[in-house]
């Protein structure tokens, strides 16, 4: 791969610690400015569309950071001791 404008770096033990070890990869290689701008995507959703990275990119203008968000699809169970369940969220109200 020969497009200099994608970067790997290493993984770190947590999310934070991994996005910090890309903050400074790009740093170290690319001396961004203030107007440039850094997309970060991981793993676990590796297939975002680049119609949501454009809306996310737009987003961006005037503000620290931009992130999207999407309504989840999955149920999700609420249950404190981990063994009986309390509730079901309203997806509705969940990101």
């Amino acid at each position: 791969m020969n497009d200099k404008r994608i970067l790997f770096s290493n993984a770190g033990t947590s999310r934070e610690e991994s996005v910090f070890n890309s903050l400074n990869t790009i740093k170290d290689t690319l001396n961004p400015t203030d107007n440039d701008i850094v997309v970060i995507t991981e793993s676990a959703r590796p297939l975002a569309s680049s119609a949501l990275i454009k809306s996310v990119t737009l987003s961006v203008n005037g503000y620290d950071g931009a992130l999207p968000i999407i309504p989840i699809k999955d149920t999700v169970y609420e249950s404190p001791d981990k063994i009986n369940i309390d509730s079901v969220p309203e997806r509705d109200f969940l990101f």
